[in-house]
């Protein structure tokens, strides 16, 4: 079983969200905010983050450089997902690596195949 990070600050998107990818077989954990979210990352072993972009004092740009810049989770997936215009989206996704986004006003079967997607492909970070 797949097991996800979900980072937002919306509780009631986040746990939306956890019945979602909880009814699809994934194990998910909520946290809610950007804060404490890096030790959430290294104390568990997720297959997958899924990052809010827009969250207060520290957004999801900031929290994909920690990220990034921590050994051992350089090639943590991640996976935006916000309601930011999808160009901005993109644009985030690449300059930090991570392997995707997906749109919040996506429907539950689209955001479950596009993390079944991501969790079985390779991952784009080491490719670069």
């Amino acid at each position: 079983m797949a097991r996800i990070l979900v980072i937002d600050d919306d509780e009631v998107s986040s746990k939306l969200t956890k019945v979602r990818l909880t009814g699809a077989g994934f194990d998910v954990t909520c946290h809610h905010g950007p804060f404490g979210s890096l030790n959430a990352i290294r104390r568990g072993e997720y297959d997958l983050i899924l990052l809010d972009v827009r969250m207060p004092a520290l957004d999801g740009s900031g929290i994909m450089q920690l990220i990034r810049s921590t050994p051992g989770l350089e090639r943590t997936k991640i996976l935006l997902y916000s309601s930011v215009d999808p160009e901005d989206l993109a644009r985030l996704a690449q300059d930090h690596g991570a392997q995707g986004y997906l749109s919040k006003s996506c429907g539950g079967d689209a955001l479950v195949a596009r993390i079944s997607d991501v969790i079985r492909g390779p991952d784009r970070s080491s490719q670069k």
